[in-house]
């Protein structure tokens, strides 16, 4: 009996010593969390007020203090990522969302980002192999980020490797996803022209006019596919819709001259054609102004030679 005392005794013993150590241990753990949490609001703030050097040692504390606390990591990678100037200042950052990462492995945002750093080093395939371990993580993400956002980039990563048929298939899963953003129906189309598939890209931005039907862009892609066609009166009706929607596109203006040309109506030809060198233009548009300008003297030469 008294054996069986001391046992007990020995017991609650032990007992209160591990329950002490866990306390301690969850003491710590708590004051490291509460430490890293204050230094991460302090980084946040001093980089909305414009002091990213205060921010990133901020961050860089907040990250040591708690290196559980994975959003430390992925603020400090946003920022130097922002900032990164040379190889040296994107590996920085690369290093920083990896250790999000590790803290937090399920968070889409954090992976969604690190491709989109990859992505500016032109590391392709790495672009490829984050946003395949992004894209089942979504579902549980609630962000701004779509899932289209993600496969468009997917898409443009296989492009840039070649990979044509993944690219393809991406960017039709980026418009079935997110069929409000732009960029995917253009990237489709201009692959589809790229292979010489007019067809194709024309359905492509037909879709892209019927879900953006205020956007001109898609209706001067698909004005040149038609006059690619030789099918110039859809040509002709589509850029005029498009130019109704954005007459500060002079673009559309030297556009409708040379389908009005194709489609032998010289007179209206000339009037967009001189219209269009009456604006002030982008330096990109040096060659187009040329262009119109040789365009209305051969018009004016073939009136002369045929006046009626």
């Amino acid at each position: 009996m008294i054996l069986l005392s001391k046992e007990k005794g020995m017991l609650r013993l032990h007992y209160f010593l591990c329950i002490s150590i866990a306390l301690f241990l969850f003491t710590a753990c708590h004051q490291e969390r509460n430490t890293s949490i204050r230094l991460m609001n302090e980084g946040i703030k001093a980089n909305k007020s414009g002091r990213d050097s205060v921010a990133i040692e901020k961050l860089r504390e907040s990250a040591a203090a708690d290196p559980t606390n994975g959003w430390a990591s992925f603020y400090l990678a946003g920022i130097l990522d922002k900032n990164a100037s040379n190889q040296q200042g994107f590996d920085e950052a690369v290093k920083a969302y990896q250790q999000a990462i590790e803290a937090i492995p399920n968070e889409f945002i954090f992976h969604y980002y690190l491709a989109t750093c990859y992505a500016k080093q032109e590391e392709n395939q790495l672009v490829i192999d984050t946003l395949l371990k992004a894209i089942p993580l979504k579902t549980k993400s609630k962000n701004n980020v779509t899932l289209g956002s993600v496969y468009y980039r997917l898409g443009q990563a296989y492009e840039q490797l070649s990979q044509y048929d993944k690219a393809q298939e991406a960017w039709h899963q980026a418009i079935s996803n997110s069929p409000q953003q732009l960029e995917p129906y253009s990237a489709l189309a201009k692959l589809y022209m790229k292979f010489e598939v007019p067809s194709h890209a024309a359905q492509v931005l037909k879709n892209a006019i019927e879900n953006h039907p205020d956007n001109a862009r898609h209706y001067r892609d698909l004005g040149q596919i038609y006059q690619r066609l030789n099918q110039y009166h859809q040509a002709i009706e589509i850029l005029e819709k498009g130019f109704e929607r954005n007459e500060t596109a002079t673009d559309f203006l030297f556009l409708l001259g040379e389908a009005y040309l194709a489609n032998k109506d010289d007179r209206r030809a000339e009037s967009y054609f001189r219209r269009f060198i009456s604006k002030g233009h982008p330096k990109e548009e040096a060659l187009m102004v040329q262009v119109a300008q040789i365009r209305i003297q051969e018009i004016v030469k073939s009136r002369e030679k045929n006046p009626l």
